[in-house]
């Protein structure tokens, strides 16, 4: 940092030692004549001191803020995905038993459907295959799977139904909160940027 107890150039008995605020104001630093016949109000005009705790300490605590927030924001962020995968795992698991309940029920469709083309005519099936035949219709084995047929086919458009409710809710919320976020960010990014200006001016 340069020393602030510079004398001016013009004045050369004053020190520069009154930093204007003031937005227009370009170049920042007057000692007390120069202050006197500059434009801006008296009230656009702080001393060392004064910056020091208005600008410089306000900003580091600021983004030491933003810091610690934007911290939160990361912790509740790696926890949601966490949450997310763990519950992808737990349903991807339910998925293949499922799967694995629905090719139970194409191979025993398929063992009925052999089982009916076996012969051209009842004459030339056993005993055996004739039972099993009049179990699959009085038996009313093909309703059982019909039954299981439609519950399966109910669960899956409600889950289908939930999912893209559900995740189409999602996306927009998190669309709309980043849109949020970044209009926030963009005015904190200009009052940043502002802010920086000033105290880069000062600084040199």
């Amino acid at each position: 940092m340069h020393n602030f107890n510079q004398y001016c150039q013009i004045h050369t008995k004053y020190l520069v030692n009154n930093i204007c605020i003031d937005p227009n104001d370009l170049k920042r630093k007057y000692c007390k004549i120069c202050q006197f016949y500059h434009n801006a109000d008296p009230s656009q005009f702080l001393s060392s001191f004064e910056f020091q705790e208005k600008y410089i300490i306000e900003l580091r605590n600021k983004i030491e803020q933003y810091k610690k927030s934007n911290q939160s924001n990361l912790s509740k962020f790696d926890n949601i995905r966490k949450t997310l995968e763990s519950q992808i795992e737990r349903i991807q698991k339910k998925f293949v038993q499922v799967k694995q309940h629905i090719q139970d029920i194409e191979i025993n469709l398929s063992n009925y459907e052999n089982l009916l083309l076996k012969y051209f005519s009842p004459d030339e099936f056993s005993s055996g295959d004739l039972d099993k035949i009049v179990h699959l219709k009085d038996g009313k084995e093909l309703d059982k799977v019909e039954e299981k047929l439609k519950s399966l086919q109910s669960q899956f458009d409600e889950i289908q139904s939930c999912l893209i409710y559900n995740l189409e809710k999602i996306n927009r919320s998190l669309n709309f909160d980043f849109k949020i976020a970044v209009n926030k960010d963009e005015v904190r990014r200009k009052v940043m940027e502002q802010h920086t200006k000033k105290i880069y001016k000062y600084l040199v």
